[in-house]
């Protein structure tokens, strides 16, 4: 969240009190080395960090604060500080603040050359009506959207018979306050890889439901340990 380097949060957790007291630390334990959150990150790989998201999504569900009736499905173009960074330019600050009042159910991470339409099964809910700009009104999306049986309110290229273009301004109206919130999102990525890139965007999914958790005043969640 405060978009850190292993290095800079070595010393950010060893000066920042508030930061100490979050993470349970006595005001004169000593930081861990900046390695050990690379450590951390290879042990916990990306497939036990998305079963912990899948469980905290689910736990959600559980206490009716999250349904799968309307789904917002966009895309956003990462990149990386290591190969991209311009220090005049400073990524939007609100970030995950932009959401308010809405939870992240689904996040993955692909490769430039997979089209949006491709990506989407990594993201399709199970059910339930999805809002989505045209790059998702093709196949193998339209095939995504028909084998979980989710009621399709995508957006429709010009050239499709089935482009109704009074129906579409209104799809588009009924995006449009959720897709400015894609486009202020914070697209700067720290690291270069494609499961890198999926643990760091997985995280910060994470940890924005659990920031939404406390805001909504809950204050336990059940997890099952493996």
């Amino acid at each position: 969240m405060e978009d850190l380097s292993d290095r800079e949060m070595e010393r950010y957790l060893q000066e920042n009190l508030a930061c100490k007291c979050f993470c349970d630390m006595h005001l004169g334990e000593k930081a861990p080395d900046h390695s050990y959150f690379g450590d951390f990150r290879k042990r916990l790989g990306t497939e036990r960090l998305m079963d912990i998201f899948s469980q905290v999504r689910n736990s959600l569900r559980g206490m009716g604060l999250m349904r799968e009736i309307f789904t917002f499905v966009d895309a956003s173009q990462l990149i990386s500080k290591l190969t991209t960074w311009d220090d005049g330019d400073r990524a939007i600050k609100q970030g995950l603040e932009q959401f308010n009042n809405e939870t992240a159910g689904k996040v993955a991470a692909t490769s430039a050359r997979v089209t949006d339409a491709q990506g989407f099964r990594h993201v399709c809910p199970n059910g339930g009506g999805v809002y989505a700009d045209k790059g998702y009104s093709l196949n193998p999306a339209k095939t995504a959207l028909q084998r979980k049986g989710c009621h399709d309110a995508t957006i429709k290229k010009n050239d499709l018979k089935e482009k109704n273009r009074d129906k579409d301004r209104w799809l588009s109206e009924i995006r449009a306050p959720y897709e400015r919130v894609f486009a202020r999102r914070n697209k700067k990525i720290r690291y270069r890889g494609l499961m890198k890139v999926q643990f760091q965007v997985g995280i910060r999914a994470l940890v924005f439901n659990l920031k939404r958790l406390m805001t909504l005043g809950v204050d336990r969640i059940t997890l099952c340990h493996t």
